[in-house]
């Protein structure tokens, strides 16, 4: 198991924290929530999302009612194994920007 999550891979997780989405709409958050620095291609975002599933952190969901594509589409939700996985490495990451505000390396921001 891999010791940290790739970059694609902790979007993928944090674009299913509020609902199962499809390919697509995993796309389209990504690139919103990053105010489109991260553009996932379709073979990054499959290849991570298979990887995900062997590993347990998301598994395919069913799709919701009022989704008039939905025998075509695949969605795909995240599982309490990868909510964890999930948690895990933002804590690490949090763990790591104060550090970094520690030794002055990065300004110490205030909440919005």
């Amino acid at each position: 198991m891999p010791t940290t999550l790739t970059p694609a891979e902790l979007q993928i997780l944090l674009a299913l924290t509020s609902e199962p989405l499809h390919g697509y709409g995993i796309k389209l958050d990504v690139k919103s929530r990053t105010h489109g620095a991260m553009k996932l291609g379709s073979g990054t975002l499959y290849e991570a999302i298979q990887r995900m599933k062997k590993h347990g952190w998301l598994e395919v969901a069913k799709a919701p009612a009022d989704d008039p594509a939905e025998s075509r589409r695949k969605y795909y939700r995240l599982t309490s194994t990868g909510r964890t996985r999930l948690q895990r490495d933002l804590e690490s990451l949090q763990d790591i920007v104060a550090n970094a505000i520690a030794m002055d390396v990065l300004p110490e921001t205030k909440p919005a």
